[in-house]
Formats: structure tokens, sequence, C-alpha cells
């Protein structure tokens, strides 16, 4: 059985609101709460869960709470079920100052050789199914977090992904930032709803390679 983990970027904490990255998507002025990191990571989300549960995979959905204690109920559900395979994907999009920066980035622990060996292949699926536009033309990048580098956006993307790495059984986790959200300044609600249909069929493609590939 494969099992999809999907965490929902930023949100409630528990004991606070983060909203995340945002943009005024639709030229309004202001950034609502629909155009932000944490609402368009849950659309993808639930997407995601709507896919996968459709081509037979058992799909958790982790919305709400600290990102240690979302992990212990990760770890819970791992456990319960040693014999099963185990994606583990936290969902968020990425932002820039400069609204003309567009790529795709997938994060991993270094340690992890599940990470390593799938992930290429969700990035892949991501440079095959994502349109250009949204990727700025690029390859997705597929890089490998630094807990102990000397840059701040490394030491923060470690500090979600390499949790994954401490699971038991058949697991890992990757970091998704599938697009950068910054960039769909102006472009317009329909734009956003393009880019979050692409991301989850882009991304629904990618797992189900690993589950091929997966021995």
């Amino acid at each position: 059985m494969m099992r999809l983990h999907a965490v929902c970027g930023h949100g409630n904490k528990g004991n606070r609101y983060d909203p995340g990255s945002g943009a005024d998507i639709d030229g309004d002025g202001k950034i609502s709460a629909d155009e932000s990191e944490a609402m368009i990571a849950r659309r993808i989300c639930a997407d995601l869960d709507t896919a996968m549960t459709g081509l037979g995979w058992v799909v958790h959905i982790y919305p709400d709470g600290g990102y240690s204690s979302r992990n212990k109920q990760i770890k819970a559900v791992i456990s319960a079920h040693p014999d099963d395979r185990h994606v583990v994907c936290y969902l968020h999009t990425d932002a820039s100052a400069d609204i003309n920066v567009r790529h795709a980035l997938i994060n991993r622990d270094p340690r992890s050789m599940y990470g390593g060996r799938y992930g290429v292949l969700l990035a892949n699926a991501w440079d095959q199914y994502l349109p250009a536009q949204m990727r700025g033309g690029k390859r997705t990048r597929l890089l490998a977090c630094d807990q102990n580098s000397d840059q701040r956006w490394q030491r923060n993307c470690a500090a979600v992904v390499a949790p994954a790495y401490g699971f038991p059984g058949k697991s890992f986790g990757l970091l998704l930032e599938v697009f950068v959200v910054s960039a769909l300044t102006g472009m317009g609600d329909h734009m956003l709803d393009q880019w979050v249909a692409h991301s989850v069929t882009a991304t629904t493609m990618g797992l189900l390679r690993i589950e091929g590939a997966w021995t």
C-alpha cells in the first residue's frame, strides 16, 4: 500500500496563524487570505487528496499545528503501518522580491537515500507536466538542505524536511516549493487556478512514477 502524507505549509500553528508568503494576484492592491501561501498549499493538498485517493493511495492530510506536532502524527501513522510505503510531502510555495523570478524547487535531506533516488523522479515529472512559464524555463531544482549552511534559506528548508529522515520503516520526505507565488502578481485568479491544477497534475504523475519504481 502506498500512503501520501501531505503537510500543508504555514496556516494554524496552534498558537498563531502564519499565512506564509503571498502576492496581490488579482491586482486589487492587497493580499487577501486566498492569495496566501497557507491557503494555496491547502488547495493543493485537498486536490492531491482527491487525485491520489482515486488512484488507490491512502492519503493523510495534516493541515494544522506546529511542525513538531504534525511530525509526531506522521510518525505514529507510519509506525502503525510498517509494511506500507510512505511518501511525506511538505507543501509550500516559494516567494521572491522580484516578481519575475520563477522556478520549481524540491528540497530533501542529504542523508536520505530514498529522497535522493525518488526525488529525481518527482522532479522529472514536474519538468514534463509543469508549464515552462511556471519554472521560468528552467529544469526543476532538487537540492539537499544543509542544516549547517551560512544561508538562512538552507537552514529553514532543513528544519522542515530533516525530521522526516527520522521516520521509521519505508518512508522519506520532500519539501515541495512547486512555484513562486510572487510571480503571479497581477495575473488574476484564473491563472492561480491553472497553476494549482498544473501543480496537482505534475505531482500526481511524479508520485505514480515513485510507486512504479519503489521496490
